[in-house]
């Protein structure tokens, strides 16, 4: 099938790592929507995954107390919270990616792809959860060309956020329900997580970001095709 626009998103996340790669970009033409599974890895070979291993030295004991458990994968959280995703061969290559933007090895992103190959997904819904599941702390923000679809994907991640899913991979993470508990701010453009600094903000094109930090800036379509 032949794709006659690409679409791009930036994330830009602010604090700097001793290890990192200043920027990195993600390119799948409209040629082959199903790259075998070998390319792809030989393509993002440079990006490790949490994948269940320890993200600490091998030998390191932390004292008093038991070792933490490895978040998930990219790839395993997405089915979790998402089982009806059917992942192809670019897509684990794509989320290879996005976790090791999750895990501050990238701190800048270009994701350019055909429509309907699961850019937004990855980059605008799901990877804001999964950052905010692996830091509370972390300020997000989502941009698009309106408030309007800015405000979709907030509501779409706020849907994961609350989910029973999302619970057992990061119970330390959750937002309001309802009116409880009181004091905490949960609308269709920005929510705040209980009991830490996190939060997910959407603004559109038009809109203003000041007097907000943002730790993760996530754009999406910010003209109108």
């Amino acid at each position: 099938m032949g794709f006659s626009k690409n679409f791009s998103k930036m994330l830009k996340p602010t604090e700097p790592t001793s290890a990192e790669r200043s920027s990195a970009e993600v390119f799948v033409t409209g040629g082959n929507a199903s790259p075998d599974a070998p390319a792809c890895d030989a393509v993002f070979a440079g990006f490790p995954l949490f994948s269940g291993g320890s993200p600490f030295p091998e030998g390191l004991v932390l004292p008093d107390d038991a070792p933490p458990a490895a978040p998930p994968s990219f790839a395993d959280f997405a089915l979790g919270v998402y089982p009806f995703l059917e992942l192809e061969p670019f897509h684990r290559a794509y989320y290879r990616v996005l976790e090791a933007f999750a895990a501050g090895r990238v701190r800048r992103l270009i994701v350019t792809m055909p429509p309907q190959h699961g850019k937004s997904v990855g980059a605008t819904t799901l990877l804001p959860a999964y950052v905010l599941g692996l830091d509370p702390d972390c300020r997000v923000a989502i941009a698009s060309y309106s408030g309007t679809l800015a405000s979709k994907f907030n509501r779409r991640v706020q849907r994961i956020l609350e989910s029973q899913e999302y619970a057992a991979f990061f119970p330390d993470t959750s937002i309001k329900r309802g009116a409880k508990p009181p004091g905490y701010i949960r609308t269709a453009d920005e929510v705040e997580i209980i009991g830490r600094r996190g939060g997910l903000l959407s603004v559109g094109r038009e809109g203003s970001l000041t007097g907000n930090r943002v730790d993760c800036f996530v754009l999406d379509d910010l003209y109108r095709k």
